[in-house]
């Protein structure tokens, strides 16, 4: 098992209503999943698919299912990953800040458990790079 935590900071040019709309509906959010096909389930807070990742040594075609919450102004996306290699399973937390110019900064905090032979993997991976892919992603 692996244990890893991701945290980051975007700005975008929106206002915060905007972004808080768009990344409160799973619908929204399956569209920035790069490699996301064969959808079984879809709605406003949650997904069940198929996404093809090719990252690193990580390769393959996953499952995934996914939901999302809204708690005290902030969104907090549940997911689980799973395949050939093991599972991955956490949370995405985010949170909004409007700042000048009407723009957002959006702040996230990914905790993500890593079990299998995934997690082996994952510890010889360089952490890094884990993190500019996982960013990629959310």
């Amino acid at each position: 098992m692996s244990k890893t935590s991701i945290e980051g900071i975007y700005t975008v040019a929106h206002n915060k209503e905007r972004i808080f709309s768009f990344l409160s509906n799973m619908n929204n959010v399956s569209k920035c999943l790069k490699g996301l096909q064969d959808i079984k389930e879809l709605s406003s807070n949650s997904l069940s698919s198929k996404i093809k990742i090719s990252e690193g040594i990580i390769r393959g075609l996953f499952n995934i299912e996914a939901s999302e919450k809204v708690e005290n102004s902030s969104i907090i996306i549940y997911f689980k990953l799973y395949g050939t290699l093991g599972r991955a399973e956490g949370e995405i937390k985010i949170q909004l800040e409007e700042v000048e110019s009407k723009n957002t900064k959006i702040l996230y905090k990914a905790d993500i458990e890593v079990k299998g032979l995934g997690a082996t993997l994952a510890k010889k991976a360089n952490i890094s790079n884990r993190r500019e892919n996982i960013e990629r992603y959310i």
